[in-house]
């Protein structure tokens, strides 16, 4: 399945170091972000981060990143709905600055 089929990119939400979408996952119907790495000079520091992120698991928001790829030639990132950042470099570095979260726990859930 390509990337086309597999996303449906719904909104616009942010455009800085990457095009940032809402989209709709169609196998799950779930919704997700898709962030579009654009070109210049810090694209491959911002791989860098994605990719240390992936290998480390999901840190202390406990969003995750769902699938990385490329589709026309431009990398692209998808993560879980993250909440409270502007940038997917900010969201990046919180998570691994931070302590990491045990396995299958979330901060704040179950909510109270």
């Amino acid at each position: 399945m390509n990337f086309a089929e597999r996303y449906e990119l719904l909104d616009l939400i942010a455009e800085r170091e990457a095009r940032t979408y809402l989209a709709r996952e169609a196998s799950t119907v779930r919704m997700v972000m898709v962030h579009q790495l654009l070109p210049g000079p810090n694209r491959i520091s911002l791989l860098e981060l994605v990719l240390r992120l992936r290998m480390s698991g999901s840190g202390p928001t406990g969003a995750s990143i769902l699938d990385l790829g490329e589709h026309e030639g431009t990398p692209y990132v998808v993560t879980e709905i993250i909440h409270g950042f502007q940038t997917l470099r900010e969201w990046l570095q919180a998570e691994l600055s931070a302590p990491p979260t045990p396995a299958g726990e979330r901060p704040g859930w179950p909510p109270a």
